[in-house]
């Protein structure tokens, strides 16, 4: 059932607005953005020379009970801070336009009393 704008709360409109503008012009992944350190193998690098590792940067999500690693290069570090920001965003607006539909549910249901 498509919804009025005019049956919306004003937080309910600016919810939907923001969650359209990040779903249509901006990045989202889910994730968390991690680091860590690690020896890369190659002979004669000082990771294995004198025991300095690589710093490695990754974003860390869990898909049907599997994690998964997907390297972030430092050029793409910011990118993927703000794509995250995004999702994070994106979750809130979604929990923020249910509240809202749960009250004008509530409403509803109390005046087909």
């Amino acid at each position: 059932m498509k919804i009025n704008r005019s049956a919306m709360t004003k937080k309910e409109r600016q919810a939907r607005s923001r969650l359209a503008k990040i779903a249509h012009e901006l990045g989202i992944i889910r994730g968390s953005l991690m680091e860590a350190t690690r020896t890369c193998g190659k002979e004669g690098c000082k990771c294995l020379l004198k025991d300095e590792q690589h710093k490695i940067i990754y974003i860390s999500q869990v898909k049907d009970r599997k994690g998964r690693s997907i390297y972030v290069s430092e050029a793409n570090k910011r990118l993927s801070e703000e794509w995250i920001k995004n999702y994070k965003e994106a979750k809130g607006l979604l929990e923020t336009i249910s509240e809202e539909c749960i009250k004008r549910f509530k409403a509803k249901r109390k005046k087909d009393y």
